[in-house]
C-alpha cells in the first residue's frame, strides 16, 4: 500500500555543493544495497520533515536516486567511486526545512591514496691501487728493488 504525502521540494545546501568525497574517513554507513563504497549521508533539520525522495547529481556517477516509503530522517546514496556532488534536489514532507545538510561521506575501509617511492642507491667504490718500488742500495749501489703496493 503506498502511502500519500504532501511533498515540497529542497535543493542542497550550498555551502556542501561541489563537495568531493574524502581520502578516508571514520564515518560508517549501513551496507550499500548496490555494493558500492562510498556512501553519502544526508540529513534534514528539525524533527517533523522527512525525505519521500531524493537525487544527487555527481561528477561521475550522474545522478543517484532514492524513494522512501514510509519516507525516512536519513537517506543514503551510494557512487561507486570517489567522487564529487554537485547538487541534490529532494521532495520532503515538511515545508518547515529549507535545504538538505551532508551529514558525512562513508569511504572504503583502508581507502586511501597511497604514493609509493622507490629510490635505489648504486654505491660504487673505487679502489686505487698505488704501487711503489723501494730500491734499496749500499755503497751506491743498489741491491735490492722491492714492489710495494698500497690501498
Amino acid at each position: 500500500m503506498l502511502l500519500a504525502f504532501s511533498d515540497y521540494v529542497i535543493y542542497l545546501k550550498p555551502a556542501h555543493q561541489n563537495t568531493t568525497s574524502p581520502l578516508s574517513s571514520n564515518e560508517t554507513c549501513p551496507p550499500s544495497p548496490n555494493n558500492y563504497t562510498y556512501g553519502w549521508h544526508f540529513v534534514l533539520k528539525g524533527n517533523t520533515a522527512e525525505f519521500i525522495s531524493i537525487t544527487c547529481y555527481f561528477a561521475i556517477a550522474q545522478a543517484v536516486s532514492a524513494t522512501y516509503n514510509p519516507p525516512s530522517k536519513d537517506s543514503y546514496l551510494y557512487t561507486p567511486t570517489a567522487d564529487t556532488l554537485y547538487n541534490c534536489q529532494a521532495n520532503v514532507t515538511d515545508n518547515s526545512v529549507t535545504e538538505i545538510i551532508l551529514s558525512h561521506v562513508c569511504v572504503p575501509n583502508g581507502d586511501t591514496t597511497t604514493t609509493t617511492t622507490t629510490t635505489t642507491t648504486t654505491t660504487t667504490t673505487t679502489t686505487t691501487t698505488t704501487s711503489k718500488t723501494i730500491f734499496l742500495f749500499q755503497d751506491a749501489q743498489e741491491i735490492s728493488a722491492l714492489n710495494c703496493s698500497s690501498y
